[in-house]
């Protein structure tokens, strides 16, 4: 399906930051989940992933979405209603067996973090919604790039002195990753699914992986593969030091009531 340029539907987004508690927000906007295991399958994470119920084209995925959402500024309000929902779903699940101590990973996009205020109304998000900020990882996506590199990077300090870990997401396949890694105080990296893909038959794929996976322990960071879809690239990931993962492996992305 096409991107969906226009901007049908979207409409009514300053109330947007005020979820009503129900599983679908405004405008049709819901989350999925994912799960991130570690190397023995328990359940460590999720990864909350928005969809849009959109009235003319049906359920669409972020990649068919975003760029309209960054483009009008509705990003802005939506990743604030992400926010409540998640942290109201991590309460929800308060005392789950699989679940109740998993982290919830929510999407930042470079508008978010480049606007001037994002730390300050992500910590009234917090304190509002009465969320657990160390049960939060804010991935950083390289929908564009990273400009103002010292304000980003005061705005990430700013977040994880609140207790919440950042990272940086799609690690291959964005504009500059070293200079982020160099200069973003990031705690975790997600290998980029494209490299994971290949791993099994492209040396040349292997040995970037196995390459950015040294790369992130020396730098003491975490790392987790996304788009893991067979045993056998779980076993070479596990072999080189992956320490989360996400996939269709384990489980497709679904609504939280299916938990």
């Amino acid at each position: 399906m096409e991107t969906v340029r226009g901007t049908e539907g979207l409409c009514g987004f300053e109330g947007v930051g005020e979820a009503d508690g129900s599983g679908e927000g405004p405008n049709g906007f819901e989350l999925h989940y994912q799960s991130q295991v570690c190397a023995d399958q328990r359940v460590q994470g999720l990864e909350a992933l928005l969809r849009w119920n959109h009235p003319l084209h049906g359920q669409l995925r972020p990649v068919e979405f975003i760029h309209t959402l960054e483009k009008t500024g509705a990003i802005i309000p939506i990743g604030l209603w992400v926010l409540g929902q998640a942290g109201r779903q991590l309460d929800l699940w308060r005392g789950h067996e699989t679940l109740g101590k998993a982290t919830i990973s929510i999407n930042v996009s470079a508008v978010q973090v480049h606007a001037p205020h994002f730390a300050s109304r992500f910590a009234s998000r917090i304190e509002d919604g009465s969320i657990d900020p160390r049960r939060l990882v804010l991935e950083l996506t390289e929908s564009m790039p990273l400009v103002d590199l010292p304000q980003i990077e005061k705005q990430i300090l700013q977040m994880k002195e609140m207790g919440a870990k950042v990272a940086l997401d799609d690690v291959g396949s964005g504009y500059s990753a070293l200079t982020y890694l160099r200069r973003l105080p990031v705690d975790q990296i997600k290998l980029d699914k494209e490299f994971i893909y290949g791993i099994e038959h492209n040396a040349k794929a292997h040995t970037i992986v196995n390459a950015v996976v040294g790369l992130a322990k020396d730098l003491d960071l975490e790392v987790v593969a996304e788009g893991v879809e067979t045993d056998g690239q779980f076993c070479l990931l596990k072999e080189m030091g992956c320490d989360l993962f996400q996939g269709y492996l384990f489980d497709a992305p679904k609504p939280a009531s299916a938990w």
